[in-house]
Formats: structure tokens, C-alpha cells, sequence
């Protein structure tokens, strides 16, 4: 039996630094507007993948062949994976700064300071760098700033203008689906109402079938959060939907089959009713929530399998009613609910709590935000279409990740982008230098290798566009104004909003909280202990 090897301090850092390292200058490369790419050879494919995502390059980095170095290259890779689940963008920049901050602090270490205490001044330096980039940041100005924030993120014009057209018109609530198409396609259409993922039962009920649709106008809405399976259960409804004027019929149910679902399509077939009968695609809690928005947009009362046999005492005032339904194999839509107002903005104040207590759950995150823009209304979908599966993933992968920046811009505000924002964040570090802060001398040691550090994304903006005397460069944009940043395309100094040079508030500071935090424990290593046969993961 192979015991694991143990590594002690100082030569575990060193060794865990190299890898720490060399996956920072991997996605350091994908940084700014000139961003580089990186091709990704798997063994079981015939053609390379194009990488320029920071993210999506550490989760194909599984080991660097040398288990030392493979824990540093590790904690980078969780460190990047964490900012683009978060905020959708800002991996590069906060592999850049954890970089930077753990060569700056690792020095001072070596030296003979404390680590404990060069963590504990990162720690307060980051805290008034936060400070400072919250006083600097403004809201949205128009449109043209959710594409140049898109354009940052997705390096593509046609993107982000489409993106900041969307969200310009949707507004801070807007919730974006995006469908995928198998040729090379971008389009955006917008969604009257909510939008639910569910199936139409049987295709008996399409009234379009080359389209494989069914839409109708005018027409009742019966929820039931259960399934339906007998005559027994569904007659009712029926029978009372047929005297409706017109008689138009929306059935939602968990399950609908056997004698219910035959029942229904001979009723929609051979009767002046005419139904669209669905079958939620979400159960449990996310199913509930479905039920819940479609009876609040609505006004349908919902029965449940818990309480009811299905539609036996269904009665005036039971069901909803809404101006136009539509379903296919995919999603129910529905506009025009005639649910009570007071309740619709009572649910949307609840979910907009919701959103703001979830911090960094980003699952729950974006099924609140999506919940939000179907009770608000505000809803697009995103087409996008490309000749291969690897293009379609890439192309939707930028969009999400454009979507989750420009929300948190919308949410949160923006900053001068392309590393000035982290340049003005240094003079309040250096006054805490200055000897009357009360900081131990390693504390203070900790502050000053996080204000070199903040540098770091500017210099390799510069570096990546080839671009010398970042020196002097660095040093015109500090004595500027707040807006001042530099445009690496065009090689002289700019005014932010009008170049459209611009960062989400919210992706810097997770990506300084972030590069702070990794570094720090990167720092405090004192022991690495390597098992012969790791397991491998390929979840970051």
C-alpha cells in the first residue's frame, strides 16, 4: 500500500504557486477586447475545440501531470468556476488578481512576515477597495451601455447589440429563453406574458399541426396539481366549459392519461369546445411554483390531488381566464391573464425579496429571476443557431454569460471598465500604509502587495494588446477622472460611456472578493498531502 507524500512549508506554497500560476497565465491570455484563444485537443474528438472563455478552459484542466502542482491549478480552477457561476463574467480578471496578490503576498512571507497576518491585511484592504468601487459606480445610462457591457463579455457585436436591445426594452425583471437551431442564425423574439415549460398531451389538440401548435383566444383556465386519469375527474370541467362564451378551454395538469386524456381529445374533436390540455414539464417545489404564477396571472383557483378528485365540484369562479394561450411539444404561453392586480405585484415584491436575500445561489437565482419576468411580463427568447454542436454551445454559453453581466449591471450599476476602476481603489489602500491606521507592520505588508497587485489586470489589458509602457500608460489614467480608462483598440485615453469601455459593479467586486479569498488560502498552505491516485473530478 502506497502512503501519501507529505510537503511542508515553505516548499508546499512554492510548489503549489507553480501550478496556481500556470493556469493564471492560461486564462490570463483570454483578458480585454484583444483576447487570445485557446484550442483544446480531446482525444476522443477529431477537431480541437476553440476555447476563449476563461471558465470553460479550467474545466477541461483536470491535472497538469504533477500532483504538487495539481492543487494549485485546482484551487484556480474553483476559483474562475466560482465567479462565472456567480456573476457570468469576470473569471479572467479574478485569476489575473489571485495571481498577482498571492506573488505580491508569498514574497512578503518568504521574507520573514507572518501569514496569518498578510491574510488578515488582504482581507481589510479588500474591504476598502470594495468601498471604493461601490462610490464610483453609476446606474445604466441607455442601451448602449447593456451592449457594451454584452461586448465586453461576449467579444461578439451582433450579441451584444441584441442583448442590449433585449434587456433595454425588458428592462431589470426581463427573463431571457434561449432556443438553440441547427444553422447559423440570431434572432430575438418577444414574449407577451409567461411562459411555462409544457407539453401539449396529444397532438390531436394542435389546431396548427405543420406547426405542431395550438392556439386559442378567450378562454378559460382549469389548474390541477396532480395527475388525471379517469373519466370521472375531468367530465365536470368539461361540461361546464362547453357553455363558456367562446368555449375555449386552457387544461394544466401534472399528468393528464388514459380514459381523462381520451375523454378530452374526443370532446376537443367532436364538440364546439375546443381545449389545449398540457402537462407541466416541472414537479416538486419548481412544479408548485408553476402552478402558483399560472394562478396569480390568471385567477384560477387550483385544485390539487391533495384536496380533490380531480374536477367533480368545479364551479363558477374556480377557473381563470386569459386573451391568448398557445402550447406545442416545449412551452405553454400565456398573455393577457386576468388575474388581480394588487396579488400579480404583491408576488412580484415577494420574488424581488426573494432575489435580493439569495446572494450567491445562483440556481435559486436564476429561477426567481425567471419567475420574476414572467409575472412582470417581461420575457424574450433568444435564437441561436450554428453549424455545429460546438459552435451552438459556444454561441449559448456566451449568452449566458452576457445576460448574467448585463442583469447584474442593470441590478447594481456600472464602473469604468478595462482595469481603471481597480487603479483608483490604490490611494485609499496607500493611505492605509501610511503608519496611522493601526495596523501591525505584516498587516500592513498584506494592504501594500494588494495595491501592487490591483494593477494587474490593467498591465496585462496592455500586455495582451502588445501595447508597451504600461507604466506610463497606467500612471495618465490614474491622473484622470473617474472615467478615464484606455481603449487598447484604438490606443489613446477615452471617456468610458462614450467608448463603451465598461464593467457590471457586480462582477468586479465578486471577482476581488473571489481573487482575495483563493489567494489567501493559497497562502495559508503550510502542508500538501498527495494521495498516488487522486480522484479526478471534472466538476470544478
Amino acid at each position: 500500500m502506497h502512503k501519501p507524500a507529505v510537503i511542508t512549508y515553505p516548499e508546499s506554497v512554492v510548489r503549489l504557486k507553480k501550478g496556481f500560476d500556470q493556469l493564471a497565465d492560461l486564462v490570463a491570455c483570454t483578458y480585454g477586447p484583444t483576447r487570445g484563444v485557446v484550442l483544446y485537443q480531446d482525444t476522443l474528438k477529431p477537431q480541437p475545440e476553440v476555447l476563449t472563455d476563461a471558465a470553460t478552459m479550467v474545466r477541461r484542466v483536470t491535472s497538469l501531470g504533477e500532483s504538487s502542482m495539481d492543487v494549485g491549478a485546482m484551487m484556480m480552477r474553483n476559483l474562475v468556476w466560482r465567479v462565472r457561476e456567480r456573476v457570468g463574467d469576470g473569471g479572467a480578471t479574478s485569476a489575473i488578481l489571485a495571481q498577482a496578490i498571492f506573488d505580491q503576498a508569498l514574497r512578503v512571507c518568504l521574507a520573514g512576515a507572518h501569514a496569518v497576518e498578510v491574510q488578515q491585511g488582504l482581507r481589510i484592504g479588500a474591504e476598502h477597495a470594495l468601498r471604493t468601487l461601490q462610490s464610483l459606480k453609476q446606474p445604466v445610462k441607455d442601451e448602449s451601455d447593456l451592449e457594451a457591457i454584452a461586448r465586453s463579455v461576449t467579444g461578439d457585436d451582433e450579441l451584444a447589440f441584441m442583448l442590449g436591445e433585449i434587456f433595454g426594452i425588458l428592462g431589470a425583471s426581463g427573463h431571457v429563453l434561449i432556443e438553440e437551431y441547427a444553422a447559423p442564425y440570431l434572432e430575438r423574439e418577444y414574449v407577451d406574458g409567461g411562459r411555462w415549460r409544457a407539453a401539449l398531451v396529444s397532438p390531436h389538440l394542435m389546431n396548427s399541426p405543420e406547426a405542431h401548435t395550438t392556439g386559442l383566444d378567450h378562454c378559460q383556465v382549469a389548474l390541477y396539481e396532480g395527475n388525471l386519469t379517469e373519466i370521472e375527474e375531468v367530465a365536470p370541467l368539461l361540461e361546464f366549459a362547453i357553455r363558456c362564451d367562446p368555449p375555449h378551454l386552457l387544461l394544466v395538469a401534472q399528468k393528464i392519461s388514459e380514459d381523462a386524456l381520451n375523454l378530452i381529445v374526443t370532446t376537443h374533436l367532436k364538440s364546439k369546445l375546443k381545449i389545449a390540455a398540457v402537462s407541466l414539464e416541472r414537479v416538486g417545489e419548481l412544479g408548485a411554483g408553476d402552478f402558483e404564477d399560472l394562478a396569480a396571472l390568471t385567477g384560477a383557483r387550483i385544485f390539487s390531488a391533495k384536496f380533490d378528485r380531480g374536477f367533480r365540484s368545479v364551479r363558477a369562479g374556480n377557473l381563470g381566464s386569459a386573451r391568448r394561450v398557445e402550447a406545442d411539444l416545449q412551452y405553454l404561453q400565456v398573455s393577457g391573464g386576468a388575474g388581480d392586480l394588487i396579488e400579480i405585484q404583491e408576488r412580484i415584491r415577494q420574488l424581488q425579496q426573494r432575489v435580493v436575500s439569495l446572494g450567491g445561489n445562483q440556481s435559486d437565482l436564476e429561477e426567481m429571476q425567471m419567475r420574476l419576468g414572467r409575472m412582470a411580463g417581461s420575457m424574450a427568447v433568444l435564437k441561436i443557431g450554428a453549424h455545429t454542436a460546438a459552435e451552438r454551445s459556444a454561441l449559448k454559453t456566451k449568452a449566458g454569460q452576457g445576460i448574467k453581466a448585463i442583469q447584474a449591471a442593470l441590478q447594481d450599476g456600472v464602473l469604468a471598465g478595462g482595469g481603471s476602476a481597480f487603479l483608483r481603489c490604490i490611494p485609499e489602500l496607500k493611505k492605509l500604509t501610511s503608519g496611522s491606521s493601526g495596523l501591525t507592520a505584516d498587516q500592513t505588508a498584506g494592504v501594500r502587495a494588494l495595491a501592487i497587485s490591483l494593477e494587474a489586470p490593467f498591465r496585462r489589458l496592455l500586455a495582451n494588446a502588445h501595447i508597451p509602457s504600461s507604466g506610463l500608460i497606467l500612471a495618465q489614467v490614474q491622473q484622470g477622472n473617474p472615467d478615464t480608462v484606455f481603449d487598447v483598440i484604438h490606443k489613446k485615453l477615452s471617456a468610458a460611456h462614450p467608448a463603451g469601455i465598461l464593467d457590471a459593479y457586480r462582477v468586479l467586486a465578486i471577482a476581488l472578493e473571489t481573487a482575495v479569498s483563493g489567494a489567501a488560502m493559497a497562502l495559508g498552505t503550510e502542508v500538501l498531502i498527495l494521495k498516488r491516485k487522486p480522484r479526478v473530478s471534472y466538476e470544478p
